[in-house]
């Protein structure tokens, strides 16, 4: 891992099974700071055995879990995946990829103390911008979506609509769609975002979407 030493006490960070800290089984694995429990310091382990972020004591976990809340409003209030929020957090942000488990106390801070600044600068860019760029795919981005379909597909399988690349990949630069790997398998879809089914007057009843991103 990148970190080596624990950023509190400097200490050696040790890997082992979460049932040491959590005291019950099936939590997987975290990396602890060598001190602990005097250091109260770490991080979960993900399946690969890689940190899901960086080391945090408790006052950091507990302002991550505030953060990770305030992420699961935005989502819950604009219906829109919780994976969308993170990817357009990492936008405003100016990060490839955003997570919370590496925030450290200082930002944590800045987007609890103006949560609704926060959450107001992720929510614009679920709503289109209205350019030309954005008005020109309108259309074909409608035709592939809802209108070459019995009900509207909220995903589009890669290899099947690789006809229409130029399109959808520059849907994808004005963020009306993503490229999206379904979990467990090696199938890409195009996904339409918020902002590109806000555009094209999607019906976003999921009970009419063909895919779950």
């Amino acid at each position: 891992m990148n970190e080596l030493k624990c950023p509190y006490c400097f200490s050696d960070i040790e890997y082992f099974p979460a049932e040491r800290v959590y005291k019950r089984a099936g939590y997987g694995f975290l990396f602890v700071c060598k001190g602990y429990p005097a250091c109260d310091s770490y991080v979960s382990a993900s399946d690969d055995a890689k940190p899901m972020g960086t080391l945090a004591n408790r006052y950091l976990r507990e302002q991550r879990k505030r953060v990770v809340h305030l992420i699961s409003e935005i989502s819950d209030r604009n219906k829109t995946p919780r994976q969308e929020v993170m990817r357009l957090i990492g936008k405003v942000r100016g990060v490839k990829l955003f997570r919370v488990g590496d925030l450290r106390e200082p930002q944590t801070e800045e987007i609890l103390a103006n949560p609704n600044v926060f959450a107001a600068s992720v929510e614009k860019l679920l709503v289109p911008a209205v350019n030309q760029e954005t008005l020109v795919l309108k259309l074909p981005l409608r035709y592939l979506y809802i209108e070459s379909h019995t009900r509207p597909a909220g995903a589009l399988p890669y290899q099947q609509y690789r006809g229409h690349l130029k399109v959808l990949n520059e849907a994808a630069k004005n963020g009306l769609v993503n490229k999206v790997t379904k979990r467990g398998s090696r199938q890409i879809f195009w996904v339409l975002t918020q902002a590109g089914k806000t555009l094209i007057d999607y019906d976003t009843n999921p009970h009419r979407t063909l895919y779950n991103a």
